[in-house]
């Protein structure tokens, strides 16, 4: 527990309306949809400075409190806004300044509280030639949080990336000093957000999925809207042609005729967009029975796996140019089709997506597939190559392990440029299932783990499982940045860095 000295020192540093101990406030932030374990903090702190960050960080050293960061409650099927430890929560959400907007060079500079809503409204309003990227998850999630946990979107390559799209930060270290990375070490620089490199070491990576800094500001590249677009509903009929969908997603990815912010669902995770969960089938002790699912997609008319990715150009006749390639290439797979374009927009999953998020603009409805068993949602999301053969395991292995615990495989595909993002969606209902949910997700990453399937980012509940399997060496290169730079283990302790290597 934090005791009422330290917190009146904290309420000096920031006001004592921005320090929160009233149990009905702090409840928000013990759970979440998520499987993480319920977790009270002992109280939450939104500053508005970063010199008010700066003096927390000190205020914590003197104190040994340790601080969790988070950036509004937005990340909940990854479990982002839970503190694992108690301690202190530190919601940037007030950090809520746009900087600058260039639309001469394609960049923003931005805070950690600034949302995928606030920036696209500003964008429309002044700057309507310029497209932000945007997630298939809430609005009011953080632009900032989501580029530096690695996250995607849903336009076209490099700007689907948007770790890849950063471009210098600023970053307050667990004893409270700042460092610019980049460009942004030299001063006067004129390149901190144009030039990534900077001069010397490169460190910004260090501050992505870790626990070294609290990143408060970068420079994030964002796209000129295209001249023409246009979107592509591709579906494959059959399970085992789940191989065939990425084999042909990847070739028309890399030779750049659809972006790479190409999403490809299985049939329940498009239908639980559509349809409430039949819990008069089997109670939802057992996985949908196999003719239900038929008989659904075609009574739906929609495939086992439905690929919908955006297509841009610099003019009608390049879009026309581009669907006549991806014809051809598409000839070369008997069994994939293009789906009706009416058919396809009756779907809640595919018209989000072609209609609101490969167009930069940001919308809720997919929050559906939380609702689809009673509230729970927890993502799993191995990384693997564009390759037939990695579609089937991936396949084989999530079937046969979601089964064993009564639950259906839900899934869908984000593309990279030669990598796909298997994000797994577990759904579950709330208590009920929630610790047959638990015991699923651990030997799901087990699983995928187990054949070369690692998660490229994973809740906190599973994180120590993860970070057993990971080289030795690289974690204590890892434990050595850690103490270097945060000596008391303040921020975040275990998060992605373990305190102690695993045997």
């Amino acid at each position: 527990m934090i005791g009422e000295e330290a917190l009146k020192e904290l309420e000096a540093i920031v006001g004592r309306e921005h320090v929160y101990r009233d149990p009905a406030f702090l409840a928000t932030y013990s759970r979440d949809i998520s499987i993480t374990y319920e977790r009270w903090p002992d109280a939450v702190v939104r500053p508005r400075f970063v010199v008010e960050i700066q003096k927390i960080m000190r205020w914590a050293n003197k104190w040994k409190v340790p601080i969790f960061v988070t950036s509004g409650q937005c990340y909940q099927g990854y479990g982002g806004t839970v503190s694992p430890f108690g301690g202190l929560i530190m919601d940037l959400g007030r950090m809520n300044t746009i900087y600058e907007i260039n639309d001469k060079l394609y960049y923003v500079v931005i805070e950690p509280g600034v949302t995928y809503r606030q920036l696209v409204r500003e964008l429309d309003k002044n700057y309507p030639h310029l497209m932000l990227d945007v997630i298939g998850g809430s609005p009011e999630a953080s632009v900032l949080a989501n580029a530096i946990s690695r996250g995607v979107g849903h336009t076209w390559w490099p700007y689907c990336e948007h770790f890849e799209c950063l471009c210098g930060m600023e970053v307050v270290l667990p004893t409270g000093e700042i460092v610019r990375t980049g460009s942004g070490q030299l001063p006067g620089s004129k390149s901190w957000h144009v030039f990534k490199w900077g001069f010397g070491p490169w460190i910004d990576g260090i501050f992505s999925q870790s626990n070294f800094g609290i990143v408060t500001k970068i420079g994030l590249w964002i796209a000129p809207r295209p001249k023409a677009y246009d979107w592509v509903v591709v579906a494959a009929p059959k399970p085992e042609n789940v191989g065939d969908i990425l084999e042909f997603t990847g070739r028309v990815i890399i030779h750049g005729i659809i972006g790479g912010g190409v999403t490809i669902s299985n049939a329940v995770a498009s239908l639980s967009c559509n349809l409430t969960y039949p819990w008069e089938i089997n109670g939802g002790t057992a996985p949908l029975p196999r003719e239900w699912i038929e008989e659904m997609k075609e009574k739906h008319h929609i495939g086992e796996y439905v690929l919908f990715g955006p297509m841009y150009a610099d003019s009608e006749e390049g879009l026309q140019a581009k669907w006549r390639i991806l014809k051809e290439v598409l000839k070369q797979y008997p069994d994939l089709y293009l789906m009706d374009r009416d058919e396809a927009l009756s779907h809640a999953e595919i018209a989000h997506r072609v209609l609101y998020d490969h167009l930069g603009r940001p919308h809720r409805s997919l929050w559906a597939w939380a609702h689809w068993r009673g509230g729970g949602l927890s993502f799993y999301s191995p990384i693997a190559p564009f390759a037939k053969e990695d579609g089937l395991k991936l396949q084989e292995i999530g079937v046969k392990t979601t089964a064993k615990y009564g639950f259906d495989y839900m899934m869908k595909y984000v593309a990279g440029l030669r990598a796909i993002h298997h994000v797994g969606l577990l759904t579950y209902k709330i208590p009920d299932e929630l610790e047959r949910a638990r015991q699923c997700f651990l030997e799901l990453i087990k699983n995928y783990m187990d054949a070369g399937y690692y998660p490229y980012r994973v809740n906190p509940f599973a994180q120590d499982y993860l970070m057993s399997r990971i080289d030795r060496g690289y974690l204590a290169v890892c434990q050595k940045i850690k103490k270097a730079l945060d000596p008391n283990n303040i921020l975040m302790p275990g998060y992605y860095v373990p305190d102690v290597i695993p045997e």
